[in-house]
C-alpha cells in the first residue's frame, strides 16, 4: 500500500466556520489539481475548541509532497497562516492498515481517536501489528466504523493509528481503566 495520509495539527486564534467553510472550498478546489489526491478532511479537537487537524490523503509520497508545496505558494495559505496561534505539525505517515470506513467517506459528525506512539528501533513491525490488532478488538464496541494504522515516511519508529467512531460515548467505552498513552478525540467538522 502506497497511500501517504498527512496529518495536520494546528491551533486557530479563532473559529468562524463560515471562514473555514470558504478556505476549504478554496483548498478543495487547490488540490483537484494535484495528481493523486484522494481527499481532505477538517476535524475539532473535543478537548480544545480551537485545536484542529487535517488528514489529507494521496496516492503517493510524492503527491503528498507535491500538495504541500502547492498549498504554501496559494493564496489560501496566506489566510490561513493568519489565522493559526501556532505553526502546523505535520505528520506524513505511509497507510499500512485500512480496516472498515475508509477516510474518504467519513461523514461529518463522525469521532476519530487518534495515537501517535513511539517503537522501540528494530520493533516497528511488532508495534504496528499490536495496534491493528488492538483495532480489531475495538471492532465488537458498539459504533466503531474503522481503523487506519500508519507509520511515519521519515522516522519508521513514528507509529499513528485512529479509529472512526458513531459516537462519542461509543469512543469513551473503548478507553482501558488506565491508558498507556495518549489518545485525542476529534470530530469532523468540514
Amino acid at each position: 500500500m502506497d497511500d501517504v495520509v498527512v496529518f495536520g495539527r494546528a491551533r486557530f486564534t479563532q473559529v468562524e466556520y463560515d471562514l473555514m467553510r470558504d478556505i476549504q472550498s478554496q483548498v478543495m478546489e487547490l488540490m483537484q489539481t494535484v495528481p493523486g489526491f484522494v481527499s481532505v478532511s477538517l476535524w475539532e479537537e473535543t478537548a480544545d475548541p480551537f485545536s484542529f487537524c487535517t488528514l489529507s490523503h494521496y496516492a503517493t509520497e510524492a503527491d503528498a509532497v507535491y500538495a504541500w508545496n502547492t498549498l504554501i505558494r496559494a493564496d489560501v495559505f496566506e489566510v490561513i497562516s493568519k489565522l493559526l496561534s501556532t505553526p502546523p505539525d505535520l505528520l506524513r505517515f505511509r497507510v499500512r492498515s485500512v480496516d472498515g470506513l475508509r477516510l474518504e467517506s467519513t461523514p461529518p459528525g463522525t469521532f476519530l481517536s487518534s495515537s501517535v506512539r513511539i517503537a522501540d528501533l528494530g520493533y516497528e513491525e511488532s508495534m504496528i501489528e499490536e495496534m491493528v490488532r488492538i483495532f480489531e478488538e475495538l471492532k465488537v464496541i458498539s459504533g466503531c466504523r474503522g481503523s487506519m494504522v500508519g507509520q511515519h515516511v521519515e522516522v519508521p519508529q513514528e507509529v499513528v493509528g485512529f479509529v472512526f467512531w458513531d459516537s462519542r460515548h461509543s469512543y469513551e467505552k473503548s478507553l482501558p481503566k488506565q491508558p498507556m498513552y495518549d489518545v485525542d478525540l476529534f470530530q469532523r467538522v468540514l
